[in-house]
């Protein structure tokens, strides 16, 4: 590549010096790298995620295929054993039964125990892991450690349960041996889990191989990619930062006074038109320092003309400022004028005028016998106590009403006074600066009088002071 410029030993000191601790080329290696190993961990992770759900239903499978394979055979054995003992316990044939069942849990592994109890709660007999028919005879009450449900021992369908016993988990079917007209007793055998444990130990252990077999295949593989990736970084670095070199070495060139610093790339990719962008920018640098007076001037016009503008906006803002504060103030003050003219109208259609004139109305009915009327009729005593009070009412209603109608002035010249100064305002013009001389004292009290039905309601006490100099 040809830069398109010669350096002097100054500028290319002055380069050497800029240099950058870290290059470009480290920087795209690095983050190679890292997507790299994140990308690797990820995959691993999801690898090793899908592996354990995988394992997990497989073992769940297995579980349940085993389970009710001895789900299976504990019921078939249960159905066999008593249509068998049917007979022999209607013959009290007691070395039958207890050969039967004996021989059922010493021939089959996953039998743990078997016992035939009779209706009367008696174990004919109980095998189980090392016992004999004198270990069982010895102790006849054995059988109950086993905590067997009254439910399972009168069920006529197949019941299991799942139990604990000798140091194992259980699964244990009963069954009513019986006819039609007669129950002879129940039999009962505890089936092992052993086969399932078995099985998943294997499943898992089987499991746990084939994820570390394929983890360690995933991390070869990833290591064998990284390097490749590495050496691919590496060339394609070389490809992306030469020409980057070329444009920092031009550009430092252009800073240090060189004017005609410009560059030549041909990558046929973004950099070269990043070259091409460059050497019109420094033609436009050149151009532009040719005319830099003209150029300087023409900011200058624009920047006054933009601050011109921008004072405008900033006096048309601060009117507009204004008009919004006067016309909420006006809004709050119309709020208060049309409760109080609410107030005025509810104590007007709530007077006590109407029922005067229903009493002068009732008195000048009898007008004619006004005597008889105040001395004998109910109503006629009751009159002039009625009078009396609707005279104290009207009074007090004449002096709420005084009061809101004063309120209601106040509201208003407060309307006229936020108006009259607004006009004073807008008459200042142009003028950057507003001032206005006042009263401290004459302010506060205009505020506690705006806020006098909140401050009553509150119950509020203020203490105003203000020093002589203020007033």
């Amino acid at each position: 590549m040809n830069t398109g410029h010669k350096q002097d030993p100054s500028a290319s000191g002055w380069w050497n010096q800029s240099k950058p601790a870290r290059t470009l080329r480290g920087k795209l290696v690095k983050t190679m790298l890292i997507s790299l190993t994140l990308f690797a961990v990820a995959t691993l992770v999801t690898v090793a995620w899908m592996n354990f759900r995988a394992s997990d239903t497989n073992l769940k499978a297995i579980e349940g295929f085993i389970r009710d394979g001895i789900e299976e055979k504990g019921e078939v054995l249960l159905q066999n054993h008593a249509l068998a003992l049917k007979s022999l316990v209607a013959d009290n044939a007691y070395s039958d039964i207890d050969k039967l069942v004996r021989q059922a849990v010493e021939n089959d592994d996953d039998i743990v125990y078997g016992l035939f109890v009779s209706n009367e709660g008696v174990a004919w007999v109980y095998a189980y892991p090392g016992s004999t028919p004198e270990t069982v005879e010895a102790d006849k009450t054995a059988w109950k450690k086993l905590n067997i449900s009254p439910k399972a021992l009168k069920a006529k369908t197949v019941f299991m349960r799942k139990t604990s016993a000798f140091e194992q988990t259980i699964f244990e079917f009963s069954l009513a041996v019986a006819d039609d007209e007669e129950t002879y007793g129940t039999v009962i055998y505890g089936l092992s889990d052993s086969r399932i444990v078995t099985a998943l130990n294997q499943a898992r252990t089987e499991s746990k191989q084939a994820l570390t077999y394929t983890l360690a295949l995933l991390i070869a593989l990833t290591l064998l990619i990284s390097l490749l990736s590495l050496f691919f970084a590496q060339r394609a670095g070389s490809k992306i930062t030469e020409p980057l070199s070329s444009l920092t070495r031009a550009a430092n060139a252009m800073a240090s006074g060189e004017r005609k610093a410009t560059v030549d790339i041909r990558s046929g990719d973004e950099l070269e038109t990043l070259a091409g962008a460059f050497n019109k920018m420094v033609q436009e640098v050149v151009e532009h320092r040719e005319n830099l007076e003209s150029l300087v001037e023409q900011r200058t016009a624009e920047l006054k003309a933009a601050q011109a503008d921008l004072m405008k906006a900033s006096r048309l803002a601060g009117m507009a400022e204004i008009a919004q504060d006067v016309l909420h103030n006006i809004g709050n003050t119309l709020n208060s004028v049309n409760v109080s003219a609410a107030l005025i109208k509810t104590s007007l259609e709530k007077s006590t005028a109407q029922g005067i004139a229903k009493a002068i109305a009732l008195t000048g009915e009898h007008r004619d016998n006004l005597a008889a009327f105040f001395s004998s009729d109910p109503k006629g005593k009751d009159v002039f106590e009625y009078l009396e009070l609707a005279v104290e009412r009207l009074l007090d209603e004449h002096e709420k009403l005084k009061r809101l109608s004063e309120v209601l002035l106040e509201r208003c010249e407060q309307a006229i006074t936020i108006v009259t100064s607004q006009h004073g305002t807008t008459q200042l013009g142009t003028s950057s600066t507003l001032s206005e001389r006042c009263s401290i004292d004459t302010l506060i009290s205009a505020a506690v009088k705006e806020n006098q039905r909140d401050i009553d309601r509150g119950h509020i006490k203020i203490d105003r002071s203000v020093a002589g100099d203020l007033q």
